[in-house]
């Protein structure tokens, strides 16, 4: 049975953990999920204000009023209007934290050990060997403060390796997922890398492959072959993930990235990388400034927006609307590059050698990274999430990637 991926669901459960809405607000919130998250949501009492959208696509909140059991009505206080309601409309529903971790507990083959925590729920224990269990963690703090909170009461409620389950990647900032993972800890965003099968929270690729990465990154067991490589074999580079090489010639994006995945989580000086690929030091990169356009340029661009101006003009007067349309197209392209080539006070706005030298490395990362989508296109994902540019190159995985780069 294929697994529907839930990203809607953890993100408003991580944003929102225990609140309690209306049939129509979770069905607004989650959307096509609806119908799957159905079963974990359970009546929670009675709303005191409901949500609805009027024909302009605005919603707007109304007070309940309960007259009688069958006379229930909604006001609203900025504008007065008042709707019926029936006693289905005013229920609130929550989600059901117990039936989520049973999901969890089923979907991942835990040992089950379900109790609350600081923060969110102990599921169980999870086996990475026969000798070795790891406890098991969902987090559920709707604020990263707090969710960093859980985190760390999670590793030292566990005291060792662990896997920790959260409901988002944005939930928790990247400085608790680094403390965790020198804890030998494994941090799962479910949002991006869990689904529903049936009545289990699976993980998406397999429990296999947190398994496999737990008993790596706590020495439990050494690779027969390292499933994640990036090699350089003369002119082209051997590439492996999950399984799956390929071979793809030599650019420069390709060794740029194998020098931040030998590396991750450290910040790579976009200008130290151009200045080392033009043999230079970083000093004199950062020195230069030249135009980003000539003044002849320029005037020429003036002068082409004189003249569609008055092609407009003409347009116009004879009633040419499709002419005029593509005409003021135009021009608003002119404009826009005016603009961009401009800097305060009228002048020609210039650039650094280490503006160019940023935009020259980002450009080469993302001509690498769309050649290696032809052939792995999970990677490419893999690449586009956790690498980040700027004046700044780091790659930030979301989880332990343990690569071979020779």
């Amino acid at each position: 049975m294929s697994a529907l991926p839930l990203p809607k669901f953890w993100t408003t459960l991580g944003s929102y953990a225990g609140s309690a809405a209306d049939v129509r607000t979770w069905q607004r919130g989650v959307g096509a999920e609806f119908a799957a998250i159905w079963p974990f949501l359970v009546p929670d009492g009675r709303l005191e204000e409901v949500e609805r959208e009027d024909a302009h696509g605005a919603w707007w909140t109304y007070r309940v009023v309960i007259h009688g059991p069958r006379a229930i009505i909604g006001i609203c206080d900025e504008t007065g209007e008042r709707i019926a309601l029936t006693p289905d409309d005013i229920v609130a529903w929550s989600v059901d934290l117990r039936q989520v971790a049973a999901a969890l507990i089923d979907g991942l083959g835990l040992e089950p050990g379900l109790r609350s925590v600081d923060g969110g729920w102990h599921l169980g224990r999870l086996a990475v060997t026969p000798e070795h269990h790891v406890p098991v963690f969902l987090l559920l703090a709707p604020h990263p403060p707090m969710q960093v909170q859980a985190l760390h009461a999670a590793l030292a409620e566990g005291d060792g390796p662990a896997l920790l389950l959260t409901t988002h990647a944005g939930a928790t900032p990247p400085v608790a997922v680094r403390d965790a993972q020198r804890h030998r800890a494994e941090v799962i965003p479910l949002a991006e890398r869990s689904g529903l099968a049936g009545s289990r929270v699976v993980i998406l690729g397999g429990a296999e492959r947190v398994v496999g990465d737990l008993r790596l990154r706590c020495g439990w067991q050494e690779p027969a072959s390292p499933p994640y490589r990036w090699v350089r074999q003369g002119s082209t580079w051997s590439i492996t993930w999950d399984g799956s090489t390929v071979s793809i010639p030599d650019q420069r994006g390709l060794g740029i990235l194998a020098e931040v995945l030998a590396h991750p989580e450290e910040a790579f000086a976009a200008v130290e990388l151009g200045a080392a690929q033009a043999g230079i030091t970083s000093e004199a990169l950062r020195g230069g400034r030249v135009d980003v356009i000539s003044p002849e340029a320029r005037r020429t661009l003036y002068q082409e927006v004189t003249r569609l101006q008055e092609r407009l003009k003409a347009a116009q007067r004879t009633g040419d609307d499709a002419l005029a349309d593509r005409t003021e197209t135009e021009i608003e392209q002119l404009l826009a590059e005016i603009e961009r080539t401009t800097a305060r006070g009228g002048e020609i706005r210039s650039t650094s050698d280490a503006d160019r030298a940023r935009q020259r490395i980002r450009r080469q990362i993302e001509r690498a990274i769309s050649t290696i989508a032809q052939s792995l296109e999970p990677l490419a994902d893999h690449l586009r999430a956790s690498v980040q540019t700027g004046l700044r190159i780091r790659y930030s995985p979301a989880r332990h990637i343990s690569w071979e780069l020779v």
